[in-house]
């Protein structure tokens, strides 16, 4: 497993943010949100929203859909607005790890039935 290979590196957050996100996908609700937990406090940005997203759908799968709400809502206010062009994602100065946090957010957005777009949208010019 690639969280038990990686667990004494300094990468050792992409590891556990990544089995979170595989426990979720595999249908282990409960798994995934434990070791998500253990990553959203963690001070990397990217790693803390993303898997703060994928926390919030756990927990939705769960029946918590008030707590899923809320860490969702954490999670946008933190995050990196979302691109203005979604055919040119990367145009206002983005990366690889602004695109997994920003699908991350669109699918928690669509799960927990959220505006169809956060208040912290960018705008052009980069204000």
């Amino acid at each position: 497993m690639a969280y038990d290979l990686g667990k004494d590196t300094t990468d050792v957050g992409w590891f556990r943010m990544g089995l979170g996100i595989a426990e979720y996908r595999a249908g282990k609700h409960e798994a995934a949100a434990e070791t998500l937990l253990t990553v959203i406090g963690d001070g990397q940005q990217h790693i803390s929203v993303t898997s703060a997203f994928y926390l919030a759908m756990s927990l939705s799968r769960q029946g918590k859909d008030d707590e899923a709400r809320m860490v969702a809502m954490e999670a946008i206010s933190r995050m990196r607005p979302l691109p203005i062009d979604d055919d040119n994602p990367l145009a206002g100065g983005g990366n690889h790890d602004d695109l997994i946090l920003w699908m991350a957010c669109k699918e928690a957005r669509a799960i927990l039935k959220l505006d169809a777009a956060p208040a912290s949208r960018a705008e052009p010019g980069g204000k």
